[in-house]
């Protein structure tokens, strides 16, 4: 299938809540803003389809698996928006994350835009002790140890997610592997070096 411009998105743990009729709304109306992109640029599975997957809707899996296979080939990066660690649903909910970062990563080649929704600093050298370590989902956990994944590291903020949903793709990786950042003078452009006193 031909590659086209739009990103994936990948929720998890965004809204802290167990309403699985909430669907991260608020979150996607920022990436519309931030990006300047229509929602038809944009791709993910609902989160009321996530539930019923978590209720071990075993056919409806199977055709959300297919829908999402299809739309990750026609993908040029996934966004995962990362949020609060994970209740009970939403860990149960992870489980349809963990399908779509191995996907992405390991069938369709994409990189990954880790962001960081309680991050509100720049993400200046990673590592896999590093603070956002503990919202990663297995699959992206494994990826990232394990060198597999492409990923770059950033608070969901309007500039970096703006600047790397525009630019990574299958022929645009992030430098560092698995645990790429964006540099000081980077975050200093965005003016988000030095976070504003209220």
């Amino acid at each position: 299938m031909a590659q086209t411009d739009r990103t994936y998105i990948a929720f998890f743990g965004n809204g802290g809540e167990d309403d699985p009729a909430h669907p991260d709304t608020d979150l996607f109306q920022k990436i519309l803003t931030w990006t300047g992109r229509s929602i038809d640029e944009f791709w993910f599975t609902h989160r009321n389809d996530k539930a019923a997957v978590a209720a071990f809707d075993l056919k409806l899996k199977e055709l959300l698996r297919a829908d999402m296979a299809s739309r990750m080939k026609k993908s040029r990066n996934v966004l995962v928006v990362l949020g609060k660690p994970p209740t009970l649903l939403s860990k149960r909910l992870g489980d349809w994350m963990d399908n779509e970062i191995s996907y992405a990563v390991d069938e369709c080649k994409l990189p990954l835009i880790v962001a960081y929704t309680d991050v509100h600093t720049p993400i200046i050298q990673p590592g896999v002790d590093s603070d956002i370590a503990k919202y990663w989902p297995n699959a992206l956990r494994s990826r990232v140890i394990n060198q597999i994944a492409g990923a770059i590291h950033i608070p969901f903020q309007p500039g970096p997610l703006k600047t790397a949903v525009d630019y990574f793709s299958p022929y645009a990786f992030p430098n560092d592997g698995s645990l790429g950042w964006y540099t000081e003078d980077t975050y200093a452009s965005w003016d988000l070096l030095h976070p504003k006193v209220a």
